[in-house]
């Protein structure tokens, strides 16, 4: 119920950065964002194809072509898509990692249990 609800508060925060406008000042943040993967390059990236240049041919670009076809037509779609589509990814991102260590936990009381025997008196 906890995880449920952190997740809700998580999403909830992620609405009001985006709708707040934040994802400009975010974009130009170093600890965020690369040159490799950063926002502001796909949105070039697009603006080449539009224009009919490939964005392969300088080093403006970076990501495979069907990461920008994808984007390409996240954006035709409207800025919420764009937010909405970040936003579910960082949802299936979190169940993911919630699972994981939902996993390790079970397996270290897995082998907690069974190694029992191995341990000093007292240390209960």
């Amino acid at each position: 119920m906890v995880v449920l609800l952190l997740a809700v508060l998580a999403v909830v925060c992620r609405c009001l950065l985006i709708w707040l406008g934040s994802g400009d000042w975010l974009a130009k943040r170093v600890e965020i964002s690369t040159p490799v993967n950063s926002w502001t390059r796909v949105q070039e990236g697009i603006a080449l194809v539009s224009s009919n240049y490939s964005p392969y041919s300088g080093d403006v670009f970076h990501e495979q072509a069907l990461v920008l076809t994808v984007f390409q037509w996240l954006t035709s779609l409207g800025e919420w898509a764009v937010g909405a589509f970040f936003i579910s990814v960082d949802v299936v991102i979190a169940v993911c990692l919630a699972g994981i260590a939902d996993l390790h936990m079970k397996d270290q009381l897995r082998r907690q249990t069974r190694e029992r025997r191995s341990y000093g008196k007292g240390s209960d």
